[in-house]
Protein backbone atom coordinates (compact mmCIF):
# COMPACT_ATOMS: atom_id res chain seq x y z
CA UNK A 1 0.00 0.00 0.00
CA UNK A 2 3.14 2.33 1.02
CA UNK A 3 4.47 1.41 -1.72
CA UNK A 4 1.71 1.99 -4.59
CA UNK A 5 0.66 5.60 -2.44
CA UNK A 6 4.67 6.50 -3.20
CA UNK A 7 3.93 5.76 -6.95
CA UNK A 8 0.91 7.71 -7.24
CA UNK A 9 2.76 10.98 -5.69
CA UNK A 10 5.50 10.57 -8.03
CA UNK A 11 2.69 10.56 -11.04
CA UNK A 12 1.24 13.65 -9.10
CA UNK A 13 4.37 15.87 -8.91
CA UNK A 14 5.30 14.28 -12.58
CA UNK A 15 2.36 15.84 -13.87
CA UNK A 16 2.41 18.85 -11.68
CA UNK A 17 6.26 19.88 -13.48
CA UNK A 18 5.62 18.68 -17.01
CA UNK A 19 4.78 20.19 -19.93
CA UNK A 20 0.97 20.51 -21.43
CA UNK A 21 2.33 18.31 -24.12
CA UNK A 22 3.87 15.66 -21.59
CA UNK A 23 1.06 15.80 -19.41
CA UNK A 24 -1.20 14.58 -22.32
CA UNK A 25 1.16 11.66 -22.71
CA UNK A 26 0.85 11.17 -18.72
CA UNK A 27 -2.64 11.12 -18.91
CA UNK A 28 -2.89 8.81 -22.18
CA UNK A 29 -0.84 6.41 -20.34
CA UNK A 30 2.15 7.12 -22.52
CA UNK A 31 5.71 7.14 -22.19
CA UNK A 32 8.08 9.44 -23.06
CA UNK A 33 8.60 10.31 -26.65
CA UNK A 34 11.31 7.93 -28.00
CA UNK A 35 12.84 10.46 -29.96
CA UNK A 36 12.98 12.30 -26.60
CA UNK A 37 15.36 9.31 -24.83
CA UNK A 38 17.04 8.85 -28.66
CA UNK A 39 17.82 12.79 -29.92
CA UNK A 40 17.37 14.51 -27.18
CA UNK A 41 18.44 17.73 -29.49
CA UNK A 42 15.19 16.83 -32.30
CA UNK A 43 13.19 16.44 -29.13
CA UNK A 44 13.99 20.06 -27.76
CA UNK A 45 12.74 21.63 -30.85
CA UNK A 46 9.34 23.40 -30.49
CA UNK A 47 6.03 22.28 -31.16
CA UNK A 48 4.45 25.13 -32.70
CA UNK A 49 1.56 26.24 -30.63
CA UNK A 50 -2.39 26.34 -32.18
CA UNK A 51 -2.40 30.06 -31.31
CA UNK A 52 1.20 31.23 -32.93
CA UNK A 53 -0.26 29.32 -36.27
CA UNK A 54 -3.48 30.93 -35.84
CA UNK A 55 -2.19 34.33 -35.64
CA UNK A 56 0.18 34.06 -38.33
CA UNK A 57 -2.37 32.57 -40.32
CA UNK A 58 -4.45 35.35 -39.80
CA UNK A 59 -2.14 37.91 -40.10
CA UNK A 60 -0.25 37.88 -43.17
CA UNK A 61 2.95 39.54 -44.26
CA UNK A 62 0.37 40.89 -47.02
CA UNK A 63 -0.72 40.00 -50.86
CA UNK A 64 -0.28 39.89 -54.35
CA UNK A 65 -2.13 38.68 -57.50
CA UNK A 66 -1.26 36.56 -60.56
CA UNK A 67 -0.13 38.08 -63.13
CA UNK A 68 -3.05 38.80 -65.82
CA UNK A 69 -2.42 38.87 -69.36
CA UNK A 70 -0.63 36.51 -71.27
CA UNK A 71 3.31 35.13 -72.02
CA UNK A 72 3.82 32.85 -74.90
CA UNK A 73 0.38 32.96 -76.63
CA UNK A 74 -1.00 31.73 -72.82
CA UNK A 75 -2.70 33.11 -69.57
CA UNK A 76 -2.75 32.12 -66.24
CA UNK A 77 -6.19 33.14 -66.04
CA UNK A 78 -7.51 30.58 -63.45
CA UNK A 79 -6.71 30.37 -59.50
CA UNK A 80 -3.00 28.28 -59.71
CA UNK A 81 -3.56 24.52 -58.97
CA UNK A 82 0.40 24.24 -58.00
CA UNK A 83 2.91 26.07 -57.08
CA UNK A 84 6.49 26.04 -55.86
CA UNK A 85 9.73 28.31 -55.17
CA UNK A 86 10.76 29.56 -58.18
CA UNK A 87 14.51 29.56 -59.31
CA UNK A 88 15.41 32.31 -56.68
CA UNK A 89 13.62 33.12 -53.60
CA UNK A 90 11.95 36.07 -55.36
CA UNK A 91 10.20 33.37 -57.92
CA UNK A 92 7.51 30.95 -58.16
CA UNK A 93 6.44 28.44 -60.79
CA UNK A 94 2.55 28.42 -61.07
CA UNK A 95 0.46 26.29 -62.76
CA UNK A 96 -3.09 27.73 -63.96
CA UNK A 97 -6.09 28.38 -66.66
CA UNK A 98 -8.27 24.87 -66.74
CA UNK A 99 -10.25 22.85 -66.98
CA UNK A 100 -9.65 22.56 -70.76
CA UNK A 101 -6.57 23.68 -70.78
CA UNK A 102 -3.43 24.16 -67.99
CA UNK A 103 -0.58 26.80 -68.27
CA UNK A 104 2.50 26.53 -66.37
CA UNK A 105 4.68 29.79 -65.94
CA UNK A 106 7.30 30.90 -63.36
CA UNK A 107 6.59 34.48 -62.30
CA UNK A 108 8.72 37.24 -60.14
CA UNK A 109 7.09 37.83 -56.41
CA UNK A 110 6.24 42.08 -56.53
CA UNK A 111 6.33 43.46 -53.05
CA UNK A 112 3.63 41.99 -50.70
CA UNK A 113 0.61 44.65 -49.48
CA UNK A 114 -0.10 44.43 -46.05
CA UNK A 115 -4.51 45.18 -46.60
CA UNK A 116 -7.80 43.35 -47.47
CA UNK A 117 -8.18 45.33 -50.24
CA UNK A 118 -6.96 43.17 -53.16
CA UNK A 119 -7.28 46.10 -55.69
CA UNK A 120 -4.54 48.03 -54.43
CA UNK A 121 -2.09 44.69 -53.99
CA UNK A 122 0.64 44.24 -56.91
CA UNK A 123 0.58 42.16 -59.86
CA UNK A 124 2.91 39.74 -59.89
CA UNK A 125 4.89 39.21 -63.82
CA UNK A 126 5.86 36.68 -65.90
CA UNK A 127 9.85 35.54 -65.33
CA UNK A 128 9.80 33.43 -68.40
CA UNK A 129 7.47 32.44 -71.16
CA UNK A 130 4.66 30.03 -70.51
CA UNK A 131 4.10 26.82 -71.67
CA UNK A 132 0.68 24.76 -71.81
CA UNK A 133 2.29 21.03 -72.22
CA UNK A 134 4.54 20.47 -68.99
CA UNK A 135 5.15 17.15 -70.14
CA UNK A 136 5.23 17.14 -73.54
CA UNK A 137 2.60 14.72 -73.58
CA UNK A 138 4.73 12.25 -71.91
CA UNK A 139 1.48 11.07 -69.56
CA UNK A 140 -0.10 9.91 -72.58
CA UNK A 141 2.20 6.74 -73.06
CA UNK A 142 -0.04 4.00 -71.93
CA UNK A 143 3.01 2.72 -69.58
CA UNK A 144 2.66 5.67 -67.29
CA UNK A 145 -1.27 6.14 -67.32
CA UNK A 146 -3.78 6.86 -69.45
CA UNK A 147 -3.19 5.59 -73.07
CA UNK A 148 -5.07 7.54 -75.98
CA UNK A 149 -5.49 11.16 -76.58
CA UNK A 150 -4.31 13.95 -74.27
CA UNK A 151 -6.05 14.53 -71.09
CA UNK A 152 -6.58 17.87 -69.85
CA UNK A 153 -7.65 16.48 -66.24
CA UNK A 154 -4.55 15.62 -65.65
CA UNK A 155 -2.51 18.30 -63.81
CA UNK A 156 0.60 19.49 -61.92
CA UNK A 157 -0.09 18.64 -58.12
CA UNK A 158 3.27 20.84 -57.48
CA UNK A 159 6.53 22.14 -57.97
CA UNK A 160 9.79 21.76 -56.64
CA UNK A 161 13.35 22.95 -57.68
CA UNK A 162 16.15 20.24 -56.86
CA UNK A 163 19.59 19.99 -58.12
CA UNK A 164 19.39 21.84 -61.28
CA UNK A 165 15.73 20.54 -62.40
CA UNK A 166 11.61 21.24 -61.80
CA UNK A 167 10.18 18.44 -60.63
CA UNK A 168 5.94 17.78 -60.90
CA UNK A 169 3.64 15.38 -59.15
CA UNK A 170 0.95 14.60 -61.23
CA UNK A 171 -3.03 13.54 -60.17
CA UNK A 172 -6.45 13.75 -61.73
CA UNK A 173 -9.47 14.61 -59.84
CA UNK A 174 -11.76 11.93 -61.48
CA UNK A 175 -8.88 8.86 -61.11
CA UNK A 176 -9.36 5.76 -59.60
CA UNK A 177 -5.61 4.11 -59.84
CA UNK A 178 -5.29 4.68 -63.75
CA UNK A 179 -2.05 7.34 -63.28
CA UNK A 180 0.44 4.76 -61.74
CA UNK A 181 3.49 7.00 -62.17
CA UNK A 182 2.56 10.48 -61.18
CA UNK A 183 5.96 12.12 -60.61
CA UNK A 184 8.32 13.58 -63.69
CA UNK A 185 11.55 16.20 -63.82
CA UNK A 186 12.45 18.87 -66.99
CA UNK A 187 14.75 21.39 -66.98
CA UNK A 188 13.70 24.86 -64.86
CA UNK A 189 13.19 26.71 -68.90
CA UNK A 190 10.28 25.57 -69.39
CA UNK A 191 10.35 26.34 -73.34
CA UNK A 192 13.31 23.51 -73.44
CA UNK A 193 12.04 20.77 -74.98
CA UNK A 194 13.68 16.85 -75.25
CA UNK A 195 14.51 16.37 -71.64
CA UNK A 196 11.36 15.63 -69.89
CA UNK A 197 12.19 12.00 -67.49
CA UNK A 198 9.49 10.40 -65.81
CA UNK A 199 7.17 9.14 -65.58
CA UNK A 200 7.84 7.17 -62.04
CA UNK A 201 5.24 6.02 -58.68
CA UNK A 202 7.05 5.27 -55.81
CA UNK A 203 5.72 1.81 -53.51
CA UNK A 204 6.19 1.35 -50.16
CA UNK A 205 3.12 0.12 -48.42
CA UNK A 206 2.96 -3.51 -47.03
CA UNK A 207 0.76 -4.30 -50.03
CA UNK A 208 2.78 -1.96 -52.28
CA UNK A 209 -0.69 -0.51 -53.44
CA UNK A 210 -0.51 2.01 -55.87
CA UNK A 211 -3.74 2.25 -56.03
CA UNK A 212 -3.36 4.26 -52.79
CA UNK A 213 -0.20 5.78 -52.83
CA UNK A 214 0.08 7.44 -56.34
CA UNK A 215 -3.17 9.81 -54.92
CA UNK A 216 -1.82 10.22 -51.62
CA UNK A 217 2.21 11.13 -53.01
CA UNK A 218 1.55 13.27 -55.48
CA UNK A 219 0.24 16.40 -54.39
CA UNK A 220 2.19 18.71 -52.35
CA UNK A 221 6.24 17.60 -52.73
CA UNK A 222 8.40 20.02 -50.09
CA UNK A 223 12.36 19.37 -48.54
CA UNK A 224 12.46 17.25 -45.27
CA UNK A 225 14.39 19.28 -42.76
CA UNK A 226 17.62 18.65 -42.41
CA UNK A 227 17.87 17.92 -38.69
CA UNK A 228 14.75 15.33 -39.97
CA UNK A 229 16.66 13.95 -42.39
CA UNK A 230 18.17 10.99 -40.73
CA UNK A 231 15.44 10.10 -37.72
CA UNK A 232 13.49 9.52 -40.44
CA UNK A 233 15.20 6.92 -42.08
CA UNK A 234 17.46 9.38 -44.20
CA UNK A 235 14.35 10.39 -46.63
CA UNK A 236 15.39 13.65 -48.19
CA UNK A 237 11.75 15.12 -49.43
CA UNK A 238 8.14 14.24 -48.73
CA UNK A 239 5.67 14.17 -51.24
CA UNK A 240 1.52 13.82 -50.49
CA UNK A 241 -1.02 16.36 -48.85
CA UNK A 242 -4.33 13.94 -48.67
CA UNK A 243 -7.54 14.27 -49.33
CA UNK A 244 -8.09 16.23 -53.16
CA UNK A 245 -11.75 15.28 -54.33
CA UNK A 246 -13.37 13.03 -55.92
CA UNK A 247 -13.20 8.71 -55.82
CA UNK A 248 -12.08 8.87 -52.01
CA UNK A 249 -11.27 5.09 -52.41
CA UNK A 250 -8.02 5.52 -53.69
CA UNK A 251 -6.74 8.64 -51.72
CA UNK A 252 -6.36 9.37 -47.84
CA UNK A 253 -9.28 10.53 -46.00
CA UNK A 254 -7.37 13.29 -44.20
CA UNK A 255 -3.72 14.40 -44.58
CA UNK A 256 -1.43 11.82 -45.87
CA UNK A 257 2.76 12.17 -46.14
CA UNK A 258 5.40 9.63 -47.28
CA UNK A 259 9.11 10.42 -47.51
CA UNK A 260 10.91 9.85 -51.12
CA UNK A 261 13.58 10.83 -52.28
CA UNK A 262 13.31 12.92 -55.58
CA UNK A 263 16.73 11.84 -57.54
CA UNK A 264 14.85 8.38 -57.83
CA UNK A 265 12.58 10.11 -59.94
CA UNK A 266 12.72 8.34 -63.84
CA UNK A 267 14.24 5.64 -62.13
CA UNK A 268 12.95 2.75 -59.51
CA UNK A 269 12.57 4.00 -56.05
CA UNK A 270 10.30 3.38 -53.09
CA UNK A 271 8.46 5.04 -50.64
CA UNK A 272 8.25 5.24 -46.61
CA UNK A 273 4.52 5.90 -45.56
CA UNK A 274 5.02 9.03 -42.59
CA UNK A 275 0.87 8.88 -42.14
CA UNK A 276 -1.99 8.31 -44.34
CA UNK A 277 -5.60 7.35 -43.68
CA UNK A 278 -6.90 4.55 -46.38
CA UNK A 279 -10.51 3.48 -46.36
CA UNK A 280 -9.80 0.53 -43.94
CA UNK A 281 -8.68 3.18 -41.37
CA UNK A 282 -10.78 6.02 -40.87
CA UNK A 283 -9.22 7.25 -37.97
CA UNK A 284 -10.33 11.01 -38.53
CA UNK A 285 -13.62 10.55 -39.54
CA UNK A 286 -15.85 8.80 -41.46
CA UNK A 287 -17.17 9.64 -45.55
CA UNK A 288 -20.32 7.79 -46.03
CA UNK A 289 -19.88 8.12 -49.67
CA UNK A 290 -22.06 5.04 -50.48
CA UNK A 291 -25.13 7.08 -49.58
CA UNK A 292 -24.77 9.50 -52.07
CA UNK A 293 -26.21 7.23 -54.89
CA UNK A 294 -28.98 5.94 -52.89
CA UNK A 295 -32.36 5.96 -54.48
CA UNK A 296 -33.55 7.49 -50.88
CA UNK A 297 -31.71 10.53 -51.52
CA UNK A 298 -28.59 12.53 -49.44
CA UNK A 299 -28.32 10.53 -45.96
CA UNK A 300 -26.95 12.37 -42.75
CA UNK A 301 -23.76 11.72 -41.33
CA UNK A 302 -21.70 12.25 -38.50
CA UNK A 303 -18.48 14.92 -38.87
CA UNK A 304 -15.37 13.76 -38.01
CA UNK A 305 -12.69 15.52 -35.96
CA UNK A 306 -10.26 15.82 -38.94
CA UNK A 307 -12.56 14.85 -42.13
CA UNK A 308 -15.19 14.48 -43.40
CA UNK A 309 -16.91 14.46 -46.87
CA UNK A 310 -16.22 17.91 -48.24
CA UNK A 311 -12.86 17.47 -47.27
CA UNK A 312 -9.74 19.05 -49.09
CA UNK A 313 -6.50 18.79 -48.16
CA UNK A 314 -3.85 21.47 -50.53
CA UNK A 315 -0.68 22.01 -49.30
CA UNK A 316 2.26 20.91 -46.70
CA UNK A 317 4.90 22.34 -44.59
CA UNK A 318 7.67 20.54 -42.55
CA UNK A 319 8.98 23.17 -40.34
CA UNK A 320 12.21 23.64 -40.08
CA UNK A 321 13.78 24.15 -36.66
CA UNK A 322 10.78 22.88 -34.86
CA UNK A 323 8.60 19.37 -34.61
CA UNK A 324 5.49 20.77 -36.58
CA UNK A 325 4.25 19.23 -39.58
CA UNK A 326 1.31 21.42 -41.01
CA UNK A 327 -1.26 20.55 -43.54
CA UNK A 328 -3.83 23.38 -44.85
CA UNK A 329 -6.81 23.10 -46.48
CA UNK A 330 -10.77 23.46 -45.99
CA UNK A 331 -13.10 20.99 -44.37
CA UNK A 332 -16.85 21.72 -44.01
CA UNK A 333 -19.31 21.86 -40.77
CA UNK A 334 -22.43 20.87 -42.37
CA UNK A 335 -24.98 18.08 -40.55
CA UNK A 336 -25.98 16.39 -43.86
CA UNK A 337 -23.83 15.61 -47.15
CA UNK A 338 -24.81 15.68 -50.29
CA UNK A 339 -23.35 14.58 -53.92
CA UNK A 340 -24.93 16.39 -56.96
CA UNK A 341 -26.09 19.91 -58.12
CA UNK A 342 -25.28 23.10 -55.58
CA UNK A 343 -28.63 25.74 -55.05
CA UNK A 344 -27.91 28.87 -53.02
CA UNK A 345 -31.16 29.42 -51.34
CA UNK A 346 -31.97 27.07 -48.42
CA UNK A 347 -35.64 27.13 -48.93
CA UNK A 348 -35.47 25.71 -52.40
CA UNK A 349 -37.68 23.26 -53.05
CA UNK A 350 -35.43 21.18 -55.09
CA UNK A 351 -32.61 20.47 -52.52
CA UNK A 352 -32.87 17.30 -51.83
CA UNK A 353 -34.72 15.88 -54.99
CA UNK A 354 -32.73 13.88 -57.48
CA UNK A 355 -31.53 16.14 -60.72
CA UNK A 356 -33.35 14.40 -63.85
CA UNK A 357 -31.64 11.68 -65.82
CA UNK A 358 -28.22 11.50 -62.67
CA UNK A 359 -27.97 9.05 -59.54
CA UNK A 360 -27.26 12.73 -58.51
CA UNK A 361 -29.12 15.45 -55.96
CA UNK A 362 -29.81 19.11 -55.36
CA UNK A 363 -27.69 19.95 -52.49
CA UNK A 364 -27.48 23.41 -50.71
CA UNK A 365 -24.40 25.08 -50.94
CA UNK A 366 -24.24 29.08 -51.61
CA UNK A 367 -20.94 29.06 -52.46
CA UNK A 368 -20.90 26.20 -55.27
CA UNK A 369 -22.88 25.28 -58.42
CA UNK A 370 -20.33 22.65 -59.24
CA UNK A 371 -21.61 19.16 -59.52
CA UNK A 372 -19.76 17.42 -56.21
CA UNK A 373 -19.95 16.93 -52.90
CA UNK A 374 -21.19 19.58 -51.04
CA UNK A 375 -21.11 20.10 -47.17
CA UNK A 376 -21.61 23.95 -46.74
CA UNK A 377 -20.55 26.02 -44.59
CA UNK A 378 -17.00 25.28 -45.55
CA UNK A 379 -14.12 26.68 -43.49
CA UNK A 380 -9.92 26.86 -43.79
CA UNK A 381 -8.79 24.16 -41.59
CA UNK A 382 -4.82 23.47 -40.91
CA UNK A 383 -4.03 20.32 -39.16
CA UNK A 384 -1.05 20.43 -36.97
CA UNK A 385 1.00 16.88 -36.66
CA UNK A 386 4.41 16.33 -34.14
CA UNK A 387 6.83 14.97 -36.80
CA UNK A 388 7.82 12.78 -33.82
CA UNK A 389 5.27 10.32 -34.38
CA UNK A 390 6.24 10.27 -37.79
CA UNK A 391 9.47 8.89 -36.35
CA UNK A 392 7.36 6.27 -34.62
CA UNK A 393 6.21 5.27 -37.94
CA UNK A 394 9.34 4.72 -39.71
CA UNK A 395 10.55 3.16 -36.69
CA UNK A 396 8.01 0.58 -36.24
CA UNK A 397 6.22 1.88 -33.36
CA UNK A 398 3.02 2.62 -34.71
CA UNK A 399 1.19 2.24 -37.81
CA UNK A 400 0.88 5.57 -40.56
CA UNK A 401 -3.04 5.97 -39.97
CA UNK A 402 -2.69 5.99 -36.01
CA UNK A 403 -1.20 9.03 -35.65
CA UNK A 404 -3.13 11.68 -35.17
CA UNK A 405 -2.60 15.83 -35.36
CA UNK A 406 -1.85 17.42 -31.97
CA UNK A 407 -4.44 20.95 -32.90
CA UNK A 408 -7.10 21.16 -35.80
CA UNK A 409 -8.21 24.20 -36.33
CA UNK A 410 -10.26 26.52 -38.52
CA UNK A 411 -9.20 30.42 -39.45
CA UNK A 412 -10.00 33.31 -41.65
CA UNK A 413 -7.94 34.86 -44.32
CA UNK A 414 -7.86 39.08 -44.77
CA UNK A 415 -10.58 38.74 -46.98
CA UNK A 416 -13.45 36.91 -48.54
CA UNK A 417 -13.52 35.36 -52.10
CA UNK A 418 -17.15 35.74 -53.45
CA UNK A 419 -18.19 32.87 -51.19
CA UNK A 420 -16.42 30.40 -52.24
CA UNK A 421 -13.93 28.36 -49.81
CA UNK A 422 -10.95 27.40 -51.02
CA UNK A 423 -7.22 26.90 -50.66
CA UNK A 424 -5.59 25.81 -54.23
CA UNK A 425 -1.95 25.24 -53.48
CA UNK A 426 0.73 26.15 -50.79
CA UNK A 427 4.73 27.10 -51.12
CA UNK A 428 7.41 27.23 -48.91
CA UNK A 429 10.89 28.46 -48.92
CA UNK A 430 12.87 27.12 -45.75
CA UNK A 431 15.87 29.71 -46.12
CA UNK A 432 14.03 32.51 -45.64
CA UNK A 433 11.06 30.94 -43.49
CA UNK A 434 8.58 32.11 -46.68
CA UNK A 435 5.29 30.62 -46.92
CA UNK A 436 3.36 31.37 -50.11
CA UNK A 437 -0.74 30.43 -49.77
CA UNK A 438 -2.76 30.70 -52.69
CA UNK A 439 -6.91 31.29 -51.86
CA UNK A 440 -8.98 30.70 -54.48
CA UNK A 441 -12.36 32.53 -55.26
CA UNK A 442 -13.63 35.68 -56.99
CA UNK A 443 -11.10 38.43 -55.39
CA UNK A 444 -13.46 41.06 -56.32
CA UNK A 445 -10.07 43.63 -57.01
CA UNK A 446 -7.47 40.68 -58.47
CA UNK A 447 -7.08 41.84 -62.21
CA UNK A 448 -7.76 37.97 -63.36
CA UNK A 449 -10.48 37.60 -60.01
CA UNK A 450 -9.34 34.28 -58.99
CA UNK A 451 -7.47 33.96 -56.60
CA UNK A 452 -5.17 35.94 -54.13
CA UNK A 453 -1.54 34.74 -53.01
CA UNK A 454 -0.99 35.39 -49.50
CA UNK A 455 2.69 35.65 -48.24
CA UNK A 456 3.93 34.54 -44.20
CA UNK A 457 6.94 34.35 -42.54
CA UNK A 458 6.80 31.22 -40.66
CA UNK A 459 7.97 31.41 -36.72
CA UNK A 460 10.30 29.23 -35.29
CA UNK A 461 9.53 29.83 -32.09
CA UNK A 462 6.07 29.22 -29.90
Amino acid sequence: MVLRSAAVIAALIAGLMATAEEQIRLRDGLQAHPVAEENPELAALPLLTRNTIETMLENPDGGFCPPDGSSGGYTLNYAPTAMGMGQTTSRLYMQGGGPDSYVTAEVSIPALVDTDNPAVMNEATYAQTSVSDLSESLYDDATYGPSGSTDPEYVAASFFVHNGYLYSGFYKGYDSGSLVRPFMRRPLTLTETGSVVGFTGFTGLADAAALYTHRMQAAALSLIPEEWQEALGGWTHAGGRGTTGSIVSSQSLGPALFGINLSNVGFSGNAQPFVFYDNSHRTLGEFNGVEFWLPDGPGAYQVGDGFESGTLVSGTVLINGTRTVMFLGVMGHSDTECYGIGLGDPNDPLIGTQVPGYPHYYCYDPASAASGQHTAPNYYTAWLYNVEDMVDVVNGVSNAWEIEPYEIFTFQFPTTTGGIVQISSVAYEPTTRKLYVAQRGDTGGCANSQSIVWGYTVPSSQ
